[in-house]
This record gives structure tokens, sequence and C-alpha cells, in this order.
């Protein structure tokens, strides 16, 4: 019973559950706070039913594919639009210039912090999203953000730590293996991958390079949020201020997170009630190319390749660093470049800036008649 006098938001304001006919998916904030997600997306990922949500590469921060009603277009967008607080949000994911067009994108919902959702509505028929138009065709992901209540002032701190690390890596040759490759190699004048010369045993013992164990490494995780609420008959507030910090497994990779959210209401008579919701947040993040194309595959070296697929095609008869302290250098197949100083020395850095703010107005002019203006911003 109390599950259906559950009041839930659609296209055309609040409705109980139990009169809603179209097809709603809610998730709640705090369903999505038991794991640990970087952006709001990949937090409904396995929480709605028919909602597809995939990750599109394991870069901290990188862009979520959803699907709330299939594939819909081939050459267009296949993602819903995305409504907070009665505002739609621009979900372009931007390609980042370093890493090409097919590269890693940049993931404008990770700007967003998870905390601050009071609860998801997914509008999955048409019925549910026909306000929004064209625009809804690819389904509606409504976002409510935590607002105060009257009578009731509340501080929240909470906090996480966690470590990712791969779970998983290939089983590459050893020194003495890659020697013996050689060696049938040049038996048979089928020579292996571009054609290395003889290897001697003294350089067999000398190095015994994992370059898998090289790039890759256990990564912290830390989130801090505080939030206050609360308020009286006349006026409410929720004011809440996050911080997020994640390392990738591929060293020089991670994303970070500062974020500030203020939601104010006023009931200034019976009748009209404003109020406001502002959003700030700032990320930064360190990617790594991971994708290959042609203009890279042209100057491997000085452009820098994909760091993993350096790391399982390089030799493992050169050492990261030589005896100076230099990134050692594979002399027999300079085509591929030292997969460390290919993470280390490409900077591929990014920073977003974000400011989502609305203002509304309600007037009920009689009972079960209210006029509603909202004015919005999304930058």
């Amino acid at each position: 019973v109390n599950s259906l006098d559950e009041v839930i938001v659609v296209a055309y304001g609040e409705v109980k559950k139990k009169d809603i006919t179209g097809s709603v998916s809610i998730v709640k904030g705090e369903e999505m706070m038991k794991t640990a997600s970087t952006s709001l997306d990949q937090a409904l990922q396995g929480r709605a039913a028919g909602v597809y949500v995939t990750n599109n590469t394991g870069a901290p921060g990188s862009g979520v594919s959803i699907q709330v009603r299939g594939i819909g277009s081939i050459a267009r967008s296949n993602e819903p639009l995305y409504v907070i607080d009665g505002i739609p949000l621009d979900n372009t994911q931007i390609a980042n210039p370093q890493t090409g067009a097919t590269g890693d994108k940049i993931n404008p919902m990770a700007n967003i912090n998870p905390e601050d959702i009071e609860s998801f509505e997914v509008l999955k028929d048409p019925a549910s999203c026909a306000i929004y138009g064209a625009r809804g065709a690819n389904g509606v992901v409504l976002i409510t953000t935590k607002r105060g209540s009257s009578g009731k002032n509340v501080v929240e701190l909470s906090s996480y730590y966690g470590i990712s690390k791969v779970t998983h890596t290939l089983d590459l040759m050893n020194s003495r293996q890659y020697q013996q490759l050689v060696y049938e190699g040049l038996r048979k004048k089928r020579t292996p991958l571009a054609r290395p010369l003889y290897i001697s045993d003294e350089e067999v013992e000398k190095y015994d390079t994992d370059w898998q164990d090289a790039i890759f490494r256990n990564a912290p995780t830390y989130n801090l949020n505080l939030q206050a609420r609360g308020g009286n008959d006349r006026a409410t507030y929720s004011i809440s201020g996050g911080y997020y910090n994640t390392e990738g497994v591929v060293i020089n990779t991670g994303f970070e997170r500062y974020s500030l959210r203020a939601n104010v209401d006023l009931k200034l008579t019976e009748k009209v009630k404003l109020g406001t919701s502002l959003s700030l947040a700032r990320s930064e993040g360190q990617r790594q190319r991971n994708s290959f194309s042609s203009a890279q595959a042209d100057n491997h070296k000085q452009t820098g390749g994909p760091v993993v697929m350096s790391a399982l095609t390089s030799s493992p008869v050169y050492p990261v660093y030589d005896s100076l302290g230099d990134y050692g250098i594979d002399l027999r197949n300079k085509a591929i470049a030292n997969p460390v100083m290919l993470a280390k020395e490409q900077s591929l850095d990014y920073f977003t800036n974000r400011v989502i703010g609305n203002a509304y107005l309600d007037w009920e002019i009689i009972d079960g008649l209210t006029f509603h203006t909202l004015f919005g911003t999304d930058l």
C-alpha cells in the first residue's frame, strides 16, 4: 500500500504510482549509493529494468552509453534525454582532440555528483515523455535532486575508499621464450615481429620485463560528501559539497571532481512558492591513448600509440629504464615505443567547468490548478 501511494515524477507533473499508466522505472538515490560510481548515468547500471548501461571504455570519467528503447538510429545518438529538476541537460559526449574522434570521450554527466540525487524516473513509452517531443524519442531520464524539508535539520557526512586492480592479464612470453621464438624464426627464415636480430644469453639473463606489470597498478578511489538540509514552514534548503578522486589502473590516468549544490525553496504565501537550484562543478582528468588510428601509426613514437597495445607487443628483452635512468629502448624494434614512456610522457589532461541552475515560480490559482514557470541554464 505504501509503495502504491508513492508520488512519482512524470513529464506532466507528479502522480501517485498506482495511477501511472505508462512505462516508468524508478530508482532511489540510496539504491545507487550501494555501489561506487563515477557518474550518475553509470550509477543506473543494473538498477532499472529495460535500461541498458554500457561503459564505453575503462577510463575513469569516460563516456557511458544508455539505451532505454533500444537502437533507434544508425547515424545519430541513441542516448535518452536527461532532465534534472526540470532542466534538459546537454549530454553530448565530447571527443578529446588528443585521442581522436574514435578515442575515449569525455562524459559530461560525470560533472554531476551522484550523491546529490534523490531519485531517477526513467520514462520509457511515448505517452510518458510526449511533452518533450522528438528529444524524448530515445526515452527520458528525469533526475530529482535532494531538497530540504520543514521542521527537520540534518547534517550528513559520507565517505568511502576503495581499490581497483586488474584481475586478469594475458600470459605473454618471457625473455627466454622470446629468444627461442627468434631462433626458430631465423632458422626458418620466417622472422617474428619487426625482424628482431640475434638475442644473446647475456641479454636474456639481464632483462625479463613484464610490461603489463609495468603499466598497471592498484588504483585507489576515495569520495567525500557533506550535506546540510532542513528548514521551516516558510523556507527549506539543501546545501552539499563533494569531492571525488579515482585513479585509473593504467599509470598516469585518473579523474577528479569538485562539486557544490544549493537548493532553496521559499513559500511567500499560501498560494505562491518560488525556489532555485544551483550546481557548480569542476572535473579534471588524465587519459591515455588506447585507440589506434592511421595518423598515429605514421609516427608511432612521437605522437604516442596505444599504451596497452604497446605493452602487449613490446619485447621483454629490454628494460623499463636503462642504467642512466632514461627510458629503455628496444633497438631491434624502434617502431614500438617504451610503454611506460608512452603512459608517462603523453599529456592528455583535460578539465571541464559546469554550471546548471534554475529558478521557478508556482502560483496555485485555484485548488487543482497551478501555474508553474521555470527558467534554467546549462553552461
